[in-house]
């Protein structure tokens, strides 16, 4: 991608993810979206929970299929 980014650009990104990042433990609950359990991720002596999530058209996100992992 060649297209630099202003200050509108930068302001909208910023936006969206950042709502995405804080509302995304909520937002596997609501219509539209889909989740299944994933292969859990092994770090040192931690066991991390997988679930793969995928997005609805009517969110506006970076990509619409995302994994998550859950400590506990």
């Amino acid at each position: 991608m060649e297209t630099p980014w202003d200050t509108l650009h930068r302001a909208y990104f910023n936006g969206y993810a950042m709502w995405t990042y804080l509302t995304s433990p909520f937002h596997v609950a609501m219509p539209g979206f889909e989740v299944e359990d994933i292969p859990p991720w092994i770090e040192g002596h931690e066991r991390w929970r997988g679930l793969r999530v995928r997005f609805p058209d009517y969110i506006a996100s970076h990509c619409k299929e995302q994994d998550f992992y859950f400590w506990r």
